[in-house]
C-alpha cells in the first residue's frame, strides 16, 4: 500500500518523543501538536494503517506501557477521541473486515457503541484512515459565519460548510478534522436547537445525515468554538441545504 500520510508522525515515534520530554510543559506542547491543526495523531494512525502495524495499534489499545497511558489520558475529554482513532485504524487495516453497505453489521454496531461516536462520523474516519479521503457528500451548502476570537476580543469571518450524507439517521456531526476543536456547551446547544428546528419543518428526510466543517477565511487555525452565535448559521444553512437538495 502506498503511504499517503505525514511521515513525521508514527505511533512509535510519538511514544519515543513523549519519553524524551523532561517537563510537563514539553509534554503539553507535544500533545498540542498531536491534536492540533497538523493532525499528528491522525497521521500516526494513518501511518499504522498504511504499513499494516496491527500489533502497534493493538498495543496502544491495550495501554500496556505507562507512556501510552499518559498520552491517552493527558486530557480526559480527548481520551475517547484518541481511542476512536485507534479503533478506526484497526478497522481500516487491510487484513481487517471492512463494513460495507448502507446498514452497519453487528460488528460495526459494537464499534459504534465502544467509541460513543455517531456512525456517519466513524464511517468517515475509517474511510479517511484507510484511503486518505473522507466520503463524498451528495450535496453541500456553504455560507459565511462570524466567530469570536475570545483572546483578542474580535470577530473572525469563517465559512460554514454543511454537507448532505447518505446512509444516515438525521444526525449533525463534524468532519474528522474538526474532532479535536473544543466546543463549549453553548455552541453545542445552539447546534442541537438548530437541528430540532429544522426537523420540525419536515425538510430533513429520513436516512440522511448532515456533516459540518468550519474554516477561517484568513487561513489561521480554528480557535475553540464558543457561544450560541453559530446557531443561526446552522439553522439557516440546514434549511438552505435541505430545501435545495
Amino acid at each position: 500500500m502506498t503511504l499517503h500520510s505525514n511521515g513525521k508522525w508514527t505511533l512509535d515515534g510519538i511514544e519515543a518523543r513523549w519519553l524524551a520530554c523532561r517537563t510537563q510543559e514539553q509534554r503539553r506542547e507535544l500533545y498540542e501538536e498531536l491534536v492540533g491543526t497538523e493532525r499528528g495523531w491522525f497521521h500516526a494512525c494513518r501511518h499504522a494503517v498504511c504499513t499494516s502495524r496491527e500489533e502497534t495499534v493493538q498495543s496502544w489499545l491495550n495501554k500496556s506501557l505507562e507512556a501510552k497511558h499518559q498520552i491517552l489520558h493527558f486530557r480526559g475529554d480527548h481520551m475517547p477521541l484518541l481511542r476512536a482513532h485507534l479503533l478506526s485504524a484497526r478497522w481500516a487495516l487491510p487484513n481487517h473486515h471492512r463494513t460495507t453497505g448502507i446498514i452497519p453489521d453487528q460488528a460495526f454496531s459494537c464499534f459504534v457503541n465502544e467509541t460513543g461516536l455517531v456512525p456517519g462520523l466513524l464511517h468517515d474516519l475509517v474511510e479517511e484512515l484507510g484511503t486518505g479521503h473522507i466520503r463524498q457528500p451528495m450535496w453541500s451548502q456553504s455560507m459565511p459565519a462570524l466567530l469570536i476570537d475570545r483572546v483578542r476580543d474580535t470577530g473572525v469571518v469563517a465559512t460554514l460548510t454543511l454537507e448532505l450524507m447518505s446512509a444516515g439517521n438525521q444526525t449533525l456531526y463534524p468532519v474528522p478534522a474538526c474532532l479535536f476543536v473544543d466546543r463549549d456547551a453553548a455552541f453545542c446547544q445552539a447546534a442541537i436547537a438548530a437541528c430540532e428546528h429544522v426537523l420540525q419543518t419536515g425538510l430533513w428526510p429520513q436516512g440522511w445525515d448532515v456533516r459540518w466543517h468550519v474554516q477561517r477565511r484568513d487561513g489561521k487555525p480554528l480557535l475553540p468554538l464558543t457561544g450560541p452565535s453559530m446557531g443561526g448559521a446552522f439553522a439557516l444553512g440546514l434549511v438552505k441545504l435541505l430545501a435545495t437538495a
